[in-house]
């Protein structure tokens, strides 16, 4: 059964970064050499629900969303907004990155648009634990900010099988709310520097 839904799960999960990939864009240098400001958008695209895997079961598609709605419900409750998080981290990486560093304005000819594709909780399969991992789908955009053209894109799944993401117990999560917003910040971060590092 667990095979099962994971086997699931994951298709689902890769259809989603497949279609996202065929999107994916590289930059020549001529272009990297010629853009000189970019304005970083704070309008993140995110699904209202995350995604939770419960072990073990085979959900219908009306009980996968009741569960992806327990724990959306979990996250309002305790302030914990991925876009937030996710924003906070992508500052972070911006200002440490070589290619962005000197280009960053608030009104540039250059906009970067995020997408959030996928994020939430997955049971992890573990012979010594029933330990659940966040997983995250990044999409970075670079776009004119007058044709509207697209200069570069590239996404990042962080899935439930890194081996670098938190591994816990599901009522670890539960109780600890501000360790599992830390969780969700670590696969941003790790998400937002893989997208990164392909500009």
């Amino acid at each position: 059964m667990r095979k099962c839904k994971i086997l699931i799960i994951t298709f689902a999960v890769i259809s989603i970064l497949f279609f996202a990939g065929c999107s994916n864009k590289s930059m020549s240098i001529d272009m990297k050499n010629k853009i000189s400001s970019i304005e970083i958008s704070e309008d993140i695209l995110s699904p209202k629900y995350p995604l939770f895997m419960v072990s073990g079961i085979i959900h219908s598609s009306a009980e996968s969303e009741k569960q992806n709605k327990r724990l959306y419900t979990y996250f309002k409750r305790n302030n914990i907004d991925i876009k937030e998080i996710y924003q906070e981290e992508l500052e972070k990486a911006l200002e440490s990155h070589n290619y962005f560093q000197g280009k960053i304005v608030e009104n540039g000819k250059y906009v970067l648009t995020s997408s959030i594709l996928v994020y939430g909780l997955i049971y992890h399969p573990n012979i010594f634990s029933d330990n659940y991992k966040p997983v995250i789908i990044v999409k970075i955009d670079l776009k004119s900010k007058q044709t509207k053209e697209l200069i570069w894109s590239d996404s990042t799944y962080i899935s439930n099988l890194n081996g670098s993401s938190a591994s816990k117990l599901f009522h670890e999560y539960i109780n600890n709310p501000e360790g599992f917003k830390k969780a969700l910040a670590e696969i941003a971060q790790m998400a937002i520097e893989e997208t990164l590092s392909e500009i």
